[in-house]
């Protein structure tokens, strides 16, 4: 990956989340742009998804989200006739998951590679850190035995920052917590379960 540490530290100074995530979201709306004017002028494509079940339900969603209503409802009345027409529900195999993957690989690859140096490992520890998926592939592609310690107590310290705010609101309304306490729920939530947790 050519300049991955450039972009890596720009998304780890531009977006307080992990940053492997971020990447990968960018590259998933841009996927789904392409889709949606697909699906809206070329008949093969939409066969072709259709053929395919449609999307997974993240990815249902977010093209939903994405498309107008004449998208949708040319790739709706698709899938629903062609439903109709084997009465059974079509296997689904997500073209958005299959095109994101390898390169959701790569960019692991290429942070584990990132962090095996000194200067890669300081740019990190003043980020957000990575999400549990993330960190554990990332975690697997190091050959370092040291490194996979430092990456966890590195993540560990993060989640610990955290706890003070959320013990914090436990006694208190959404709304009679401070700004920085309120942004602890989101931040946690995305490290647990990923980029999805913002789609939802």
């Amino acid at each position: 990956m050519t300049g991955f540490e450039d972009v890596f530290k720009a998304k780890m100074n531009e977006e307080a989340r992990c940053p492997i995530c971020a990447l990968v979201e960018d590259r998933e709306f841009t996927v789904l742009s392409h889709l949606q004017y697909e699906v809206t002028h070329d008949r093969d494509v939409r066969s072709a998804i259709v053929n395919e079940g449609g999307f997974c339900v993240y990815h249902f969603r977010q093209f939903r989200k994405l498309a107008n209503s004449e998208t949708n409802a040319r790739l709706l009345t698709d899938l629903v006739s062609e439903y109709l027409r084997r009465g059974e529900r079509i296997p689904i195999h997500c073209r958005v998951c299959i095109a994101l993957d390898a390169y959701e690989q790569s960019l692991c690859e290429a942070t584990a590679h990132f962090l095996e140096s000194e200067a890669g490992r300081s740019v990190f520890d003043e980020g957000a850190g990575l999400c549990l998926n993330h960190q554990g592939n990332v975690s697997s592609a190091f050959g370092d035995p040291t490194l996979r310690r430092w990456l966890n107590e590195s993540q560990n310290h993060r989640m610990q920052q955290d706890l003070p705010a959320l013990e914090a609101m436990m006694n208190h309304s959404y709304f009679d917590s401070t700004r920085s306490q309120r942004s602890a729920i989101p931040r946690c939530v995305e490290r647990f379960v990923g980029r999805k947790a913002l789609g939802l």
